[in-house]
């Protein structure tokens, strides 16, 4: 995937007299290629090159992370990459994950240089962010990558992949009705959506686990909704509403 990269331009405005001036308070952040411009920043704005994602993620992950997919989106304003860990958990004995971390970055203020806590279903190709009230670290572009914030993100994997597995139980545990499960995908889901989760229900006769309807609304945000962004947002809104109501 080629990478856009961003520069700071000056921006000039028009003062009473009708004349360009100089103003010191704010550069405009542009593509050099095509001149778009990304965002409009302060002057003490630091741009994070997208492809300086990989030597940080590399120092704080290491070897045992591996490149999952990238995604660029908003004209290539924002750029994420998935990091999916060698290492496999299990739930309960019966069904197996990998840890995830989610590398952002942004031209556009939107983002901080950030990584997100995830996790990987590996017999289904399912793979979601779990949100910030798991974990997430965030580099504002202001100055210099601080080392302490890389030292407690990796205090604080380890922490995060024993709370993932006990929700993940919890939810293979809890058992709800299919009219509840109905509620719950309409709640979070619109309609196209809330209909492809409750399609995969067809077998369902009377109840099922939570386990079971969160990986059915994680298989409508990893293979049929195509937007990155709104994958993302459907991904906080289902964990919010169940993974954090343990």
């Amino acid at each position: 995937m080629e990478l856009p990269v961003a520069e700071k331009r000056r921006i000039y405005i028009r003062d009473n007299n009708g004349n360009y001036v100089d103003t010191d308070k704010y550069i405009a952040v542009v593509n050099p290629v095509n001149d778009y411009i990304f965002g409009i920043m302060s002057n003490r704005y630091s741009i994070f090159q997208h492809k300086d994602i990989f030597p940080i993620a590399h120092n704080i992950l290491g070897d045992n992370f591996k490149i999952r997919k990238q995604y660029l989106t908003r004209n290539g304003a924002r750029f994420y990459v998935e990091y999916v860990s060698d290492e496999v958990l299990s739930i309960d004995g019966v069904d197996n994950f990998s840890p995830m971390i989610i590398a952002m970055n942004s031209y556009d203020g939107s983002l901080g240089l950030s990584f997100d806590y995830g996790y990987y279903r590996i017999v289904c190709d399912n793979g979601a962010r779990i949100g910030e009230k798991i974990l997430q670290i965030c580099v504002k572009h202001i100055g210099e990558i601080n080392s302490r914030i890389t030292e407690n993100f990796i205090a604080t994997i380890e922490i995060s992949k024993k709370r993932l597995l006990d929700i993940f139980s919890y939810l293979y545990a809890n058992i709800i009705t299919k009219d509840e499960a109905i509620f719950i995908a309409e709640k979070i889901f619109p309609k196209k959506y809330a209909r492809a989760v409750v399609e995969q229900m067809s077998d369902v006769k009377d109840k099922l686990s939570m386990w079971a309807l969160y990986n059915m609304m994680t298989y409508v945000t990893t293979h049929i909704v195509k937007s990155y962004e709104t994958r993302r947002l459907l991904e906080l809104k289902i964990a919010k509403e169940i993974l954090v109501k343990k």
